[in-house]
């Protein structure tokens, strides 16, 4: 295991705060394990801006349509996910098309963030921005953020 030291936590949270555009009213789901080093941010975010956190139960991640209903249900504003789930996300609502009203931003991390993938993001999903994100556990998490309001106008999708 690697320790997450307060000092770089906070640092942590300044970044997720401004990049991710959380404040007060903000709701930040909890999807990661509280094993992970994201489950700390993911936890403590929406509290101190005057948000809220809602933590999604593990069976829910495991439906991606039991996931998309209780991220809509509980007015999530703000996700982070792995690329590859963002795919089984995507996949679902290609199937089941269905609206995200309070969705604002979806941070992935992780794993590398394909081009195809963005590139559905940004012409089936449900228009919103989306992040990658990096950064290693020793270093409290992710210390990159590509914020992306649109598909890059290159081939390589940057990481911040």
């Amino acid at each position: 295991g690697a320790m997450c030291e307060h000092s770089g936590l906070l640092n942590h949270l300044h970044a997720k705060i401004e990049d991710l555009g959380i404040g007060e009213g903000t709701v930040v789901a909890q999807t990661a394990s509280q094993c992970f080093d994201i489950s700390l941010w993911q936890l403590l975010a929406g509290l101190v801006t005057g948000g809220r956190t809602l933590l999604v139960e593990q069976e829910a991640v495991l439906d991606a349509d039991r996931f998309l209903d209780a991220i809509t249900d509980g007015q999530v504003n703000i996700l982070q996910l792995v690329p590859s789930y963002l795919d089984v996300l995507l996949t679902a609502l290609e199937r089941t098309p269905r609206d995200l009203p309070d969705l604002r931003c979806v941070s992935v991390t992780g794993e590398v963030l394909r081009t195809e993938l963005v590139r559905r993001w940004f012409r089936d999903g449900p228009g919103v921005r989306l992040v990658n994100a990096y950064g290693l556990t020793e270093t409290s998490d992710d210390t990159n953020h590509e914020v992306m309001d649109a598909m890059p106008t290159t081939d390589r999708i940057p990481l911040g």
